[in-house]
């Protein structure tokens, strides 16, 4: 008490205190624009059509590991194919690891693609709606962690 008493210790403290407000300002900073770069990563919609998506996925083989019935583990593969092809925008972020905000960015990139994967198949509407945080597959997600 009586070292946290002195103007040597206030001093120290107040020091302390005003690195850590900096690095949490720049850290907020570094977030918010890791989440403007991700808004402004370039999405392009696959050129692959619905039927071809449909006819990759089942020739894959993987239908048989998926524990759905039949239709809904077909969409779901056909999903997985529609939003593999955007593997570059993925690896975009990649070099923001560790970076503040990279899990934020990921998952704004994620809704973009499965805005665009919605748009351009209809079919794959109702899984991509169940694909959003909140939705249907992102709350198996989480009750399996």
């Amino acid at each position: 008490m009586a070292a946290e008493s002195t103007l040597v210790f206030s001093r120290a403290l107040n020091a302390a205190r005003s690195k850590a407000e900096s690095a949490q300002a720049a850290a907020s900073d570094r977030r918010l624009d890791l989440l403007r770069y991700a808004n402004l990563i370039e999405l392009r919609a696959p050129a692959t059509s619905y039927a071809e998506l449909v006819e990759r996925a089942r020739a894959s083989g993987a239908l048989s590991c998926l524990p759905m019935d039949s239709e809904r583990a077909l969409k779901s593969r056909v999903l997985t194919l529609a939003l593999a092809s955007f593997a570059e925008a993925d690896a975009r972020l990649d070099i923001y690891q560790r970076s503040a905000g990279i899990r934020e960015a990921r998952a704004r990139l994620f809704e973009r693609k499965l805005a665009i994967v919605s748009e351009r198949y209809p079919a794959l509407a109702p899984m991509c709606r169940d694909a959003l945080p909140g939705g249907f597959l992102h709350r198996e997600i989480q009750k399996a962690a």
